[in-house]
């Protein structure tokens, strides 16, 4: 009898703790929304409106400045294979690069990532 009452008395433990576990795991969740909520509006807009501002001027400084620097100094290479790779690079493969890592920086994608939206 004294077993059977120690093996019940575990189990309600361990039911009661797993409650107690989820209950936590819920309510972390939900805080974690709340400050999502409150944080929401203006912080989300903040960073949508800066990635779309800094994104086509990013993209404009490298192929105003970048591309052209880096042409200028693939074209004084000595090896012929290190400057036809480097020449690779500052050309359309470069832009393509560019417009890639660019593209994980898509405001509304983004900015949910890190959680402002």
């Amino acid at each position: 009898m004294y077993q059977q009452s120690i093996i019940v008395l575990a189990l309600v433990l361990c039911v009661g703790a797993n409650l107690t576990f989820e209950q936590l795991a819920n309510e972390m969740r939900q805080r974690e929304q709340d400050q999502m909520n409150r944080r929401g509006g203006g912080m989300c807009d903040m960073c949508k409106m800066g990635l779309k501002t800094a994104i086509p001027v990013i993209s404009m400084a490298a192929e105003s400045k970048f591309f052209p620097m880096l042409n200028e100094k693939c074209e004084k290479l000595g090896n012929e294979a290190e400057k036809n790779l480097c020449l690779s690079f500052a050309g359309e493969e470069g832009e393509k690069l560019l417009e890639v890592i660019l593209s994980v920086f898509d405001s509304d994608n983004f900015c949910e990532l890190i959680r402002l939206c």
